[in-house]
């Protein structure tokens, strides 16, 4: 779904239904993704808004197709076409009271959440700081690299693929801070998203820097690491 995004083409209607299918075959919260995505291509693309909507509809009718039945058939059968899994995670008091909870701790969550999606991959290869120094500049670094992330998509810039992941992994990151129960699981795709936009934006630095003096760039940027 990604992939279709750069280039935007209105033509792949197919092909994005197809995605938007798998994506709700995969996770019951996949309209989330799939809501995102949308504005991030809606905001960034340079095509007529109203072929990208038209675009859109034609998507939204394959994947309709394709997920509808289960969708019913779920409802029929078991009550609710949502999970036990989700309900079991929501809010006892709802999805309002979920609302003004996630109000209430923003944007602390959303920061705390963000920096879950790039922690996790160290705690997946069982990589742990002991050394209290050592750990606080871990999480400095951290911080600053989903603080990227989190701005990219503000910053003028013609990187439109770049853009649309730093959107797109904001957007993420405060889906997850109004969720009352985030589950590791959940991160891959918003880390995926992240990695992305930190290599569209040290290319741009990369790009943009004198031939002279990116030799000194790739250094400093080794010694970082």
């Amino acid at each position: 779904a990604l992939y279709l995004l750069s280039p935007s083409d209105p033509e792949k209607w197919l092909a994005r239904g197809l995605c938007w299918s798998g994506l709700m075959w995969s996770r019951p919260d996949g309209c989330v993704y799939i809501a995102i995505f949308c504005c991030a291509e809606f905001l960034f693309s340079k095509i007529d808004k109203k072929v990208l909507l038209r675009s859109y509809a034609k998507s939204a009718a394959i994947g309709f197709v394709l997920y509808g039945p289960w969708f019913f058939w779920a409802w029929a059968y078991y009550g609710s076409p949502i999970p036990n899994t989700i309900v079991a995670k929501s809010n006892p008091d709802g999805a309002v009271a979920e609302f003004w909870a996630m109000v209430d701790h923003f944007p602390e969550k959303a920061i705390l959440l963000a920096y879950q999606v790039f922690a996790h991959l160290q705690s997946s290869f069982g990589f742990v700081v002991e050394n209290n120094t050592a750990r606080r500049l871990n999480e400095l670094t951290i911080k600053l690299l989903e603080a990227i992330c989190f701005i990219y998509w503000m910053i003028p810039s013609a990187d439109r693929l770049g853009k649309i992941a730093s959107f797109s992994f904001t957007g993420l990151s405060l889906y997850f801070a109004y969720q009352y129960e985030s589950m590791g699981w959940y991160f891959p795709p918003a880390t995926m998203l992240g990695l992305l936009t930190l290599q569209r934006a040290a290319t741009k630095i990369f790009y943009g820097a004198t031939a002279a003096s990116r030799p000194k760039l790739i250094r400093s940027s080794v010694i970082a690491l």
